[in-house]
């Protein structure tokens, strides 16, 4: 090295800048709609109000549970038991539960998938969407 020169950057590692702003799907989705400009102020709710992001209650299968796993929902009035394909996780809690009962009555047929988003020992936290059966 010379006298208070930098050192050369190794030009073998490749550096991939990071964004100043992390944006989330939900800001993502409200960008495109603001972008498309129909004319409203107020972005539309309906996306945003099928999913929920909860804990599950009596869960006992913590080793099935890795984060990213499918899930699917199970309507068992007036519970809700979220399932993998290695069985029950647990249930919804009773808010949660009774949200996506009600929009089911409303809406007619619909069933509930998502994913597993993290899975401690004593904790499972999963988002779950209501989908529209066609």
């Amino acid at each position: 090295m010379g006298s208070g020169g930098r050192r050369k950057r190794d030009r073998g590692i490749i550096q991939i800048p990071r964004s100043k702003r992390i944006i989330t799907g939900r800001d993502n989705a409200e960008m495109r709609v603001a972008a498309a400009g129909n004319g409203h102020s107020s972005l539309p709710t309906r996306a945003q109000s099928q999913c929920r992001t909860f804990g599950l209650l009596n869960s006992g299968n913590h080793t099935a549970a890795a984060a990213g796993t499918a899930i699917w929902g199970v309507f068992k009035d007036p519970k809700v038991t979220v399932r993998s394909q290695s069985g029950d996780l647990g249930d919804a809690p009773s808010q949660v539960a009774r949200f996506f009962i009600q929009e089911r009555d409303r809406r007619g047929e619909a069933s509930l998938k998502g994913f597993v988003l993290k899975s401690t020992p004593r904790d499972i936290r999963v988002r779950l969407c209501l989908n529209q059966e066609e």
